[in-house]
């Protein structure tokens, strides 16, 4: 790479230049995986009440043709389609997440292709080329500043993502370098999105994903009709990290972009999520899972005590009266306590542990009032998520479990079936077996071409009469 050039500009020459041949065989079975992923975390977060919300504000934005909401069809401008799309895809934390920058990239990327799939005639090679280059300069931008931006009280879902996905909508419009350099210096004007939404457990932060998607077609538009970004974006002095990581206390390591990139892959370390919660809270799901297992129920507990990286305590345990008796779900999504105790009791971390009437359980709340998590001075690795949990029983009994790595990590991976079952589970409410079956047969054949929007259309609602809400789609089988 010339390295007289912006990081932009390098980054667009290598996103630009990437062929289906370029990517090994286990990153295309992975970009398959999330693309799967994601349309379940869209189908199910489409039910919610915050999904329900950005519905019915959907043709507020404009009316058009372009592209469809998933799963009910209907058809509205392209930035809309992705705002949308994106916000249900992250509306339940369910979506994946990279461990050592906790951004979420699969929803916003997947969001953005899915919105230009059906003006840009998209096929599914070429889907998958975007998901793999999007979420690996996802990961990358993250890489900049791992929690950085967190521990300013932002969300790099946010500011990072309309730079990933202006680069995504950037190569699908067929934009050349200049013109996709352009989106990327757009793109970081509209890099915004705070966390206060942890103090109350409103929905704000779940619209992330969807403004990230919808930033990044609209940087992209914007270029393709000649108006223009700054190329220092990335590195300027007022460019997009130097403006939102302020703390003399941070550094920012801006080689980690292109430093061996088509080389090694750093979307290898972003995780699926086996529960919809915060992904630091994984391990420690397991553990409480585990302790279900073994007979040990709430009523026998004293006291469990949760050791967790320092730098994780404000976003799952603090403030503690929050998160001891979270009152919404996407509070409790973020809640360690509550999380632990909910699986401990109920022997499960579905979906419906945050419904709302699961938040009053008063078995549920009552253990996570005994449960005191307390930083953890033993470092771990970059990107380890790691938990254990030292639980005091009333009888004076003392265990000790602990687990190294989250499953759906890269040390712990989720087996195929294990995300057919997520994707089944996150579907079941809304698509037929049959249609479901289609959905999972078509993800695993995107290698072997074909129109993205059939795809689409086989995720969308039949109407009352049980025929297709759009023309029927080819139904493809892998091989």
């Amino acid at each position: 790479m010339n390295a007289g050039l912006t990081y932009a500009q390098r980054i667009a020459d290598w996103a630009l230049g990437l062929r289906y041949e370029d990517i090994p065989a286990p990153l295309i079975a992975d970009a398959k995986a999330r693309v799967l992923d994601t349309i379940g975390n869209m189908v199910a977060g489409s039910t919610e009440p915050l999904g329900k919300a950005i519905l019915r504000a959907a043709p507020a934005f404009g009316t058009g043709a372009d592209a469809a909401i998933l799963p009910m069809g209907l058809m509205v401008p392209a930035s809309t389609a992705a705002l949308v799309n994106g916000t249900f895809g992250h509306a339940l934390d369910y979506d994946d997440t990279h461990n050592a920058t906790l951004v979420h990239p699969s929803s916003p990327v997947v969001a953005t292709c899915f919105a230009l799939a059906k003006t840009h005639a998209l096929d599914s090679r070429a889907l998958l080329v975007a998901v793999v280059m999007g979420n690996e300069i996802f990961c990358r931008l993250g890489m900049v500043a791992p929690m950085a931006f967190h521990r300013s009280g932002i969300h790099p879902t946010a500011v990072l993502g309309p730079t990933a996905t202006a680069l995504v909508a950037a190569k699908i419009m067929g934009l050349d370098a200049q013109a996709a350099v352009h989106a990327m210096g757009i793109s970081g004007s509209q890099a915004s999105g705070i966390l206060e939404s942890f103090a109350d457990g409103s929905w704000v932060k779940t619209f992330h994903a969807g403004w990230a998607a919808h930033a990044g077609i609209v940087s992209a538009t914007l270029a393709a009709n000649g108006f223009t970004g700054p190329a220092s974006v990335l590195e300027g002095r007022f460019g997009l990290f130097k403006s939102h990581v302020q703390r003399p206390d941070e550094t920012l390591d801006m080689p980690a972009l292109t430093r061996g990139l088509g080389i090694g892959w750093e979307i290898q370390s972003c995780s699926l999520k086996p529960y919809a919660c915060a992904h630091v809270i994984h391990p420690y799901v397991d553990l409480a899972l585990n302790l279900h297992e073994r007979g040990v129920t709430g009523d026998k507990i004293a006291e469990i005590v949760a050791p967790i990286q320092p730098g994780y305590m404000p976003v799952v345990c603090e403030p503690r009266a929050a998160k001891v008796a979270p009152q919404t779900p996407t509070h409790a999504r973020a809640s360690l306590p509550y999380c632990i105790a909910a699986a401990l009791v109920r022997g499960d971390l579905s979906l419906d542990a945050f419904a709302p009437d699961a938040l009053k359980d008063a078995d549920v709340l009552s253990l996570a009032a005994r449960i005191m998590p307390q930083p953890d001075p033993t470092p771990t690795a970059p990107g380890q998520f790691r938990g254990a949990l030292h639980v005091k029983l009333h009888d004076g009994t003392q265990m000790e479990l602990g687990q190294n790595h989250n499953r759906g990590s890269a040390e712990h991976p989720l087996a195929p079936e294990e995300i057919a079952a997520k994707f089944r589970a996150n579907v079941a409410q809304s698509l037929g077996p049959e249609q479901t079956r289609h959905i999972l047969n078509a993800c695993d054949a995107l290698h072997m071409g074909g129109a993205v929007t059939d795809l689409i259309d086989l995720c969308l609602l039949a109407d009352q009469q049980g025929q297709p809400s759009a023309p029927k789609p080819t139904i493809i089988t892998p091989t």
